[in-house]
């Protein structure tokens, strides 16, 4: 039986933020792997599978804007300025041209 947690502890991991706010964790080692949470909550969605994923990958696991403890967004944000707000800060969390699954 493995001594690893089957579910990570969320206080185990320091909340980081992008230079816009976006706030995200970050685990493991190796290829950057992002996981986005659906059209609500929060990082935590993921927290089962982190552990077994951060054992080959550098996981990042941020609040999307508007969600859990990122910032919110103005309530007039078209699709497309969300869009880009997301992957600017996607750029900023991994780094402008590293390889990302």
């Amino acid at each position: 039986m493995s001594s690893e947690p089957s579910v990570l502890d969320p206080g185990s991991m320091a909340r980081e933020r992008t230079p816009g706010g976006l706030a995200y964790r970050r685990l493991g080692t190796g290829q950057a792997l992002v996981l986005l949470h659906g059209g609500y909550g929060s990082w935590l969605h993921w927290r089962r599978n982190l552990p077994a994923l951060a054992r080959q990958r550098l996981v990042f696991v941020p609040d999307l804007p508007g969600y859990g403890e990122s910032p919110d967004v103005a309530a007039d944000i078209s699709v497309d300025g969300y869009v880009e707000l997301v992957a600017t800060a996607l750029q900023q969390m991994v780094g402008a041209g590293t390889q990302t699954d």
